[in-house]
């Protein structure tokens, strides 16, 4: 789920142009993928929200390490507080007035 959110966050894949065997020794030995300071400094709320989320499914301690259900739950939160609904089928529903 982390490699998703950083997909979203960034445009990119994590670790691209490294072979799957180094990219899994790298996340192995703690090394994640690189954010760009402009995202990590994001004053934007969803960046930020994303940020979190990405960060929570990274640790590298597996009991620490949130669960997809608990990231759910973050995101579910954090929509909640930009005003975002969810319906009953999971679908969003609309957004604040004056968001895109």
């Amino acid at each position: 789920m982390g490699n998703i959110l950083y997909t979203l966050l960034t445009r990119k894949w994590p670790f691209e142009g490294l072979s799957e065997k180094k990219a899994k020794k790298k996340v192995e030995t703690g090394e994640r993928p690189p954010v760009l300071q402009n995202i990590l400094s994001s004053n934007v709320t969803e960046t930020k929200v994303l940020l979190q989320a990405m960060n929570m499914c990274w640790k590298q301690d597996p009991k620490e390490r949130a669960t997809s259900r608990q990231v759910q739950n973050y995101l579910n939160k954090e929509l909640e507080k930009l005003n975002i609904k969810n319906s009953e089928d999971g679908k969003p529903t609309g957004a604040k007035k004056g968001r895109a």
